[in-house]
């Protein structure tokens, strides 16, 4: 890749499974820059009645606005 860029993982979850689902439900991201150097890791509980992908949604809408 030519000039800076940054490398973003992320992921959300959801206790809630089957009939069970919703439930508590959390993500986490981290950001690295170009040389490798960590920016930012966050994981954060999200609330007791989210699904499996409301808390991917939130992962990835939050680590695209860090960097926004």
């Amino acid at each position: 890749m030519d000039g800076p860029y940054v490398h973003i993982q992320f992921d959300g979850g959801s206790l809630g499974t089957g009939d069970a689902n919703p439930g508590a439900g959390a993500l986490g991201y981290f950001i690295v820059d170009s040389t490798g150097h960590e920016i930012i890791r966050v994981g954060m509980f999200l609330g007791k009645n989210k699904t499996n992908n409301e808390c991917e949604a939130a992962g990835l809408r939050q680590s695209l606005e860090h960097v926004h």
